[in-house]
């Protein structure tokens, strides 16, 4: 019998999340989906599995045979080291000067390969040294960015080699410096930072504050060339977030110099009244507001506030374009629904007061699901998630003629139906915003069928989670039976 090998994309570990004293890789900001005519797998091998790791594997409809898959999981294998680099930091012990020394690194470093499950995060401790348990891998993007001291580069290794265990010394050095200062952030240096991004891969430095003058001064890494320099302020303050790309050529080894003009910062106080659709006071609500269109200021502003007992609320925000989301807890004893509204704000003004904000109210559907054949079909899960706003998520399991109410904002909606048996797939669908008592019909699809094996040096996986993600969804999940052998169907968009 032929089988089809796939290559092995990457794995996660465990790692202690408590310990991650730095900023995650932000997901957003790098693409993160594969075409209808890719699937990924992911496999989560039980305890009893070699103390084999959690891996992903990529499949393309068109280049396999779906009904005869093989994967091969990749071993366990361990990356530990120390971490140091030059600090320019000078200090005194009140006897000797030291102008710089080479010091130990507390960093956060990252193992990671792109549309696969998480990868591996962990922390060098106050001594630089680290310790990790990944599955082997040819192509892991290995990222050390410093938390403790700061005045250092980070750094980037693409297609980093991992097929057995390794222990590194990782110097950082000393780096090159980018050098500067931000005007427009008189008497709010204090809520400012500067950041050092790599352009290419988004590996995000550590955040410097900038100095009461609007100076600053970061370290680039030696071997990269295009950068971001961000700017941002502290957590719903009325500083922008401003992304400057710049490069940085290899014979710049003295510094690079920029400065950034962030524009007029004049918060203006927008304050105003949420209440029900019937005119009472909501509970708590998360209130957000996105800039559209900043009119003095470079960049973009996003600021989260909440009312209060008394259904007030207030936000320092720039004059500009806005939008606004007000969110009302997920076990609203109302059965209030997010809404949103956009607005203006002038130039000039002192404050803005907007007309009461009214959440709108749940609604009932009534939903029936049929099977390829048109019949009713049983104890389907039907899973309803707003496509914005906190992405709440709304369950419920037909009766034995199809049939589900359900109770669910008046919001375009991702609709997912999970059937119990093992000859129809898992259909995804999205519907625009329905309607009061409204009555809708979705059918499953059959689906194709995806037959295949894993297994470890020859030895089968036996009882192992197995997700199919597709776009961004899950499109199937099963478990591995005793032999590592898993038999499932698919919906995949043409």
């Amino acid at each position: 019998m032929k089988y089809l090998i796939l290559t092995l994309l990457v794995g996660c570990s465990e790692y202690d999340s408590s310990k991650v004293a730095f900023e995650d890789f932000d997901a957003d900001e790098v693409p993160n989906s594969i075409s209808s005519q890719e699937f990924r797998v992911d496999i989560y091998p039980s305890t009893d599995s070699n103390n084999l790791l959690s891996q992903s594997f990529y499949v393309n409809t068109e280049d396999v045979d779906l009904s005869n898959l093989r994967f091969d999981l990749a071993e366990t294998v361990s990356l530990s080291g120390y971490v140091k680099g030059y600090s320019v930091f000078p200090h005194s012990d009140g006897e000797v000067t030291v102008p710089g020394e080479n010091v130990p690194v507390e960093a956060q470093l990252q193992l990671s390969e792109q549309n696969s499950l998480s990868g591996s995060v962990f922390n060098s401790d106050s001594s630089g040294w680290f310790d990790i348990s990944v599955p082997a891998n040819d192509a892991y993007q290995f990222t050390v960015t410093p938390i403790s001291p700061i005045d250092l580069p980070f750094r980037v290794s693409s297609d980093f080699l991992l097929r057995e265990s390794q222990n590194l010394e990782i110097d950082l050095g000393f780096g090159r410096p980018v050098f500067g200062s931000v005007i427009g952030l008189e008497g709010r240096t204090n809520d400012a930072y500067v950041q050092l991004l790599d352009a290419q891969t988004y590996t995000k430095g550590p955040k410097i504050p900038i100095e009461e003058d609007g100076s600053f001064v970061l370290r680039a890494p030696n071997d990269r060339e295009n950068f971001i320099l961000r700017i941002e302020g502290e957590p719903n303050s009325s500083i922008p977030t401003l992304d400057t790309p710049f490069r940085i050529e290899q014979d710049e080894s003295e510094g690079t110099s920029i400065e950034i003009d962030i524009g007029t910062i004049s918060p203006v106080t927008v304050s105003g009244e949420l209440r029900t659709s019937n005119g009472s006071y909501p509970e708590t609500a998360v209130i957000r507001f996105v800039s559209q269109d900043l009119f003095n200021a470079e960049g973009s502003l996003r600021i989260t506030t909440s009312n209060d007992n008394n259904a007030f609320f207030a936000a320092p925000l720039l004059p500009g374009k806005w939008k606004a989301e007000f969110i009302p807890p997920y076990e609203d004893t109302e059965k209030a629904a997010p809404t949103e509204l956009e607005f203006t704000i002038e130039e000039g003004s002192a404050d803005h007061q907007l007309d009461d904000v009214y959440l709108r109210s749940d609604i009932r559907i009534s939903s029936r699901v049929l099977d390829p054949q048109g019949q009713p079909a049983a104890n389907v899960l039907v899973t309803l998630q707003e496509t914005g706003f906190n992405n709440h998520i709304y369950n419920g399991t037909t009766d034995s003629e199809g049939w589900l109410e359900m109770q669910v904002p008046p919001v375009s909606l991702n609709v997912k139906l999970t059937p119990t048996n093992s000859i129809t797939a898992i259909t995804h669908l999205t519907i625009p915003p329905p309607e009061d008592d409204q009555e809708l019909q979705w059918s499953l699809q059959s689906g194709i069928p995806v037959r295949g094996n894993f297994y470890y040096r020859n030895l089968p996986i036996s009882y192992a989670l197995l997700e199919i993600w597709s776009d961004d969804k899950i499109i199937a999940s099963t478990l591995t039976n005793e032999s590592g052998s898993f038999d499932l169907r698919l919906q995949l968009e043409d």
